[in-house]
């Protein structure tokens, strides 16, 4: 699956807007359709240090609607809407 993804790719850059790939979710993880996405303060201050890995993807505050569900997910089924904040796995954006 294919995402569009607000990333930064170096320090200090713009953000740009990419493609990315979703993978699937593991057995104890949903996907969520996105509806709309906000960056909290402290992913501003991760925007301005020099340490943080780049590419860093933006904007784990978010609603939509539950599109896939891991094996062992008892409390979430698709079609479910959802608003929340999601954990992202690593620089390049992906969530779980």
């Amino acid at each position: 699956m294919k995402s569009k993804a607000a990333l930064q790719v170096e320090h200090g850059g713009p953000l740009v807007i990419e493609e990315i790939d979703i993978p699937d979710p593991g057995p104890n993880q949903v996907t969520v359709r996105n509806f709309a996405s906000g960056v909290c303060y402290s992913q501003v201050h991760q925007l301005r240090s020099p340490g943080m890995p780049r590419p860093m993807g933006l904007g784990h505050e978010g609603s939509g609607v539950v599109t896939h569900v891991g094996k062992e997910v008892t409390h979430v089924k698709k079609a479910i809407t959802s608003s929340g904040t999601g954990r992202f796995g690593g620089p390049t954006g992906t969530s779980h």
